[in-house]
């Protein structure tokens, strides 16, 4: 039996490894005539699916054939020559229980080969997977919404888009595209796993043509490889890359040509109800426009989450499309979170806000007699004016720093958080509503 490949240091271990070489090379030549198919230029593939993960450079592949094999030994060879496959990352899975894959070996030479002596206890037509890592593809999510402000409704629809850089074509393709955070240690694990069986696989090369340039014959000369599963392949085929994932299918044959970029609906969804709310932030002094509605079935929604990406607003008026942006985002949503997109506000509401107080009291002194705090009280005053044909819903967030008390207001309001008081108003059709309230702040550690 071969002995594994090891790292080679002295004499001794570099004899140990030519004669592990040598034995291997007798025993496929005894093998007589071999079954060698070039999986990567040869038709014939029954299936395949990819698992893109985005932003990582990184997608797993899996392909299905049927292989004609003979009864005994065969040499069954795989090649990617101009593709961004990872060699060290390739496997054959036998998917027949009388099939057994005894090596994966690389022949010298050619750096864009792979080649499995597969026994096979019944000569015909065998299911075989190949599985790979490969660079060059990744994704995105576009959206296009159409939204009828009359009816309260959305129409939404999804689209992925999947960058093909790999040098490899693949047609027909089933598509499963994965986002989150990045295992980034068990990713770089595995790659240095791959650089060190690299770099043994180029040793084991050089001595197979020395033997060569040396006169020795040899069979399509091959040199050993220890199997890359050992570096976790089987897991990151998985989700293993990834600590937190979530994955989408697309569900029909996706045609993925090199150096092309396909452009996929995922999903639609019709007359969705949405809410529309006119946001004012006083940090910020702006004034946005918020469609709100739920990630959920009562949403027309809810079958997997929102991933994050850029959308299209439309405008439906009579039936007439207006655009409202083209640089909206969906943040990223899980089923039964809610959906947020801010786009800026049109003309038709207007806020003004002043301030129309301001008072310093409960002065507080140090041992020394000088200030060391004081509050303020201070009046503000926020105008605003609907010039629409219709109510609009409006949300004032009132912003404060340091410790807050809202004494005197006009309108209820909600505290939402320690920094936050928010107002909510309905405003009709060319009316105009005023919030006018006072707050004592507490000001410390104030020096003068």
């Amino acid at each position: 039996m071969r002995p594994p490949l090891r790292p080679i240091h002295e004499g001794g271990e570099v004899e140990g490894m030519r004669k592990a070489f040598v034995v291997l090379s007798i025993a496929l030549l005894t093998a007589g005539t071999s079954a060698q198919i070039q999986l990567a230029t040869t038709p014939g593939r029954e299936s395949i699916v990819i698992t893109v993960y985005k932003g990582a450079d990184l997608s797993y592949v899996e392909e299905t054939r049927r292989m004609t094999l003979k009864e005994g030994a065969n040499l069954v060879r795989f090649s990617w020559a101009d593709t961004r496959i990872d060699p060290l990352s390739i496997r054959l899975i036998p998917e027949s229980p009388d099939v057994r894959v005894r090596n994966a070996v690389f022949p010298p030479g050619d750096e864009n080969a792979l080649i499995w002596e597969v026994d096979s206890k019944s000569a015909g037509e065998k299911p075989l997977k190949v599985s790979y890592f490969i660079g060059g593809l990744d994704w995105g999510i576009s959206y296009t919404a159409v939204c009828s402000e009359e009816k309260g409704e959305m129409d939404l629809t999804a689209y992925a888009t999947v960058k093909n850089e790999s040098g490899e074509e693949f047609l027909k393709a089933r598509l499963k595209l994965v986002a989150g955070e990045i295992h980034r240690k068990r990713v770089e694990r595995y790659r240095k796993g791959l650089r060190k069986l690299a770099v043994q696989a180029d040793r084991v090369r050089k001595m197979a043509l020395e033997m060569r340039a040396g006169g020795k014959a040899l069979a399509p000369s091959l040199a050993a490889a220890p199997p890359p599963a050992k570096f976790g392949m089987e897991e990151a085929g998985a989700a293993g890359m990834l600590s937190e994932h979530y994955l989408f299918s697309i569900d029909r044959p996706v045609d993925l040509r090199d150096e092309w970029s396909e452009k996929v609906a995922m999903f639609s969804a019709e007359d969705i109800p949405v809410k529309i709310v006119y946001v004012f932030e006083s940090n910020s002094n702006r004034l946005w426009k918020e469609y709100r509605f739920e990630n959920d079935e009562e949403h027309k929604l809810g079958r997997s989450p929102l991933p994050p990406g850029g959308m299209i607003i439309y405008r439906d008026e009579d039936g007439k499309l207006a655009l409202v942006t083209s640089d909206a985002e969906m943040r990223f949503t899980p089923v039964g979170g809610e959906v947020e997109i801010r786009v800026e506000a049109d003309p038709g509401v207007k806020v003004e806000r002043k301030q129309i107080s301001y008072a310093k009291v409960n002065l507080r002194f140090n041992d020394w007699g000088r200030v060391s705090g004081f509050d303020t009280e201070e009046g503000y005053e926020v105008r605003v004016r609907n010039h629409r044909d219709r109510a609009v819903q409006v949300e004032l967030y009132e912003w404060f720093e340091g410790e807050w008390e809202i004494f005197e207001n006009s309108h209820p309001f909600e505290r939402k958080d320690v920094r936050t008081a928010l107002f909510k108003l309905e405003v009709s059709p060319g009316a105009e509503e005023v919030v006018r309230y006072k707050v004592r702040i507490k000001r410390e550690g104030v020096k003068r």
